[in-house]
């Protein structure tokens, strides 16, 4: 049997004389693609992507190479075993090497639309890792209120005058919108009132940890104002790290992002409000509060 080619074409001659030929891939460049090993197309996936940075495969862009289990990084130190063993990791890199399968199988297909869903999903899966969550934690947080003096029950009544920390689920905000779950924060009844919750977080700040949130009111509450704050504490360390101002009547709920590289290894934040001259209508909310790791 005698073997010839002609471009991404391939002849099989018989030795009863006839000839089998096997018809060119889709265009030579999807030809190509094909004699690739899969790690090489998930690098050309993402490449096309846009996540990786740089000539040379350099940047903080990460690729699964050969495992779902575990990632391999360019231009940045691997992962340590802790984070390699984490169970949301190590789904998140399922995830990922799930999408680029899914891209390299539409691009060998030529099929546009999967393509551009599969990207999609692969971008979204390699968002930021949420490591903490405030809302969700509240409960298990300590609560005070009056400076330090007044330990509050967890969901209490928002008319308490000694202050107030709960759930509000499906709650109509300033700006109208109507998330699932914030976290209400209201000050006790006086001048410069107080609440404050401590909490204790299960693992250490790690460098490049972000501390995001929203913040604003409840609607029908134009005439609050309260100051959001945000403390980073550790042995001979308490540090503010946010603090803002927000009027109920701007209709607007102001971001808040905080690197906490400088704290790392520390493991205590507080969140905050507090009343200006007058703690009327401060119904004061926190929205998607939470701690990032890229």
């Amino acid at each position: 049997m005698k073997r010839t080619t002609d471009q991404d074409s391939i002849a099989m001659h018989n030795p009863d004389g006839t000839t089998q030929v096997t018809p060119p891939a889709r265009g030579r460049v999807a030809g190509r693609f094909r004699a690739l090993p899969l790690w090489a197309l998930s690098a050309v996936v993402v490449a096309g992507m846009g996540l990786l940075a740089g000539p040379g495969l350099t940047g903080d862009a990460r690729v699964l190479a050969g495992s779902t289990a575990e990632m391999t990084v360019w231009g940045a130190p691997a992962p340590s075993p802790t984070r390699r063993q984490d169970a949301a990791a190590t789904a998140r890199a399922a995830t990922v090497q799930a999408a680029i399968d899914a891209t390299v199988t539409a691009i060998l297909a030529g099929d546009a639309t999967s393509q551009a869903v599969a990207t999609s999903q692969a971008s979204t899966a390699m968002a930021p890792l949420v490591v903490y969550d405030f809302i969700a934690q509240a409960p298990a947080a300590e609560w005070v209120s009056a400076h330090g003096t007044h330990y509050l029950t967890w969901n209490g009544d928002a008319e308490d005058s000694n202050g107030c920390a709960a759930w509000r689920d499906n709650p109509v905000l300033e700006d109208g919108s109507m998330p699932a779950r914030v976290l209400l924060t209201i000050p006790d009844w006086s001048a410069g009132g107080e609440t404050l919750g401590d909490y204790k977080l299960p693992e250490p700040i790690q460098a490049g940890d972000h501390l995001r949130s929203r913040v604003g009111f409840l609607q029908g509450y134009a005439a609050g104002q309260v100051e959001f704050k945000l403390m980073v504490h550790g042995i001979g360390v308490h540090q503010t790290v946010a603090d803002l101002t927000d009027s109920a009547a701007d209709g607007v709920l102001p971001a808040i992002d905080v690197d906490l590289t400088p704290y790392a290894g520390l493991q205590e934040i507080t969140l905050a409000v507090r009343a200006g001259a007058s703690p009327d209508q401060d119904a004061a909310v926190w929205v998607d509060t939470r701690i990032e790791r890229p």
